[in-house]
């Protein structure tokens, strides 16, 4: 008997998917959480083996130089675009050591200045407008290597009345390189690449990481 009150009693009971929700709220399925450790040891491994992403590289690009003016570099171009490689221009400033400005302190105004100018050479004193940086509208006597010459030349003026002064600054000289587009050096045999060079053999050959305008995404 007291089996069968048990048995009769678990079968009135409700099961868990016909209780109601509570305050309003219904019942989501959650999804099991396990840990690492608890994976079987064939899915540990690929989980460790999935690969992470690495931060693109900068790529490499072709250039050569210097080129005596942007006219020269303009023709070198033209050769590389009849065999369909897109490449650009690309100047180059490259530092010379430290020099020495003698100058005489900038005026308010251009205008100024140029009167300035005038009279100087009225003198005969040779100067040249400064246009622009720091010392914009100020007076040029002279850019100096060594700094006893731009001190004799800072003596030269203040003989003639002129409250000239000397700054340090560091030289600099332009060449004139051509890179090519990223990328556009795989359509270009490496034979063909020394033939180009050694058409003018002034030329040497470079590889730097290509710039943001040598994608060839910007070549029209």
């Amino acid at each position: 008997m007291c089996n069968l009150v048990t048995a009769v009693w678990h079968l009135l009971q409700p099961g868990p998917s016909s209780m109601p929700a509570r305050h309003g709220v219904s019942t989501v399925d959650v999804p099991e959480i396990r840990l690492l450790r608890e994976l079987p040891e064939s899915s540990r491994q690929r989980h460790r083996s999935e690969p992470v992403s690495a931060p693109a590289e900068r790529g490499l690009c072709y250039m050569a130089g210097g080129f005596k003016d942007t006219e020269e570099a303009q023709q070198f171009i033209d050769r590389l675009a009849v065999l369909d490689v897109k490449a650009f221009i690309h100047p180059i400033d490259l530092s010379s050591g430290e020099g020495y400005w003698v100058f005489l302190d900038p005026l308010n105004t251009r205008d100024a200045a140029h009167r300035r100018l005038v009279e100087l050479h009225a003198r005969g004193v040779d100067s040249y407008i400064i246009p622009r940086g720091e010392l914009e509208n100020g007076i040029s006597l002279g850019l100096f290597t060594r700094m006893d010459l731009a001190q004799a030349r800072l003596d030269e003026m203040s003989k003639i009345g002129l409250a000239a002064k000397i700054q340090p600054i560091e030289r600099s000289y332009r060449e004139i390189w051509v890179m090519l587009g990223e990328g556009e050096q795989h359509k270009l045999g490496e034979s063909a690449w020394i033939g180009l060079l050694q058409e003018n053999m002034s030329l040497q050959q470079r590889q730097n990481f290509c710039s943001d305008v040598a994608s060839s995404k910007n070549f029209h």
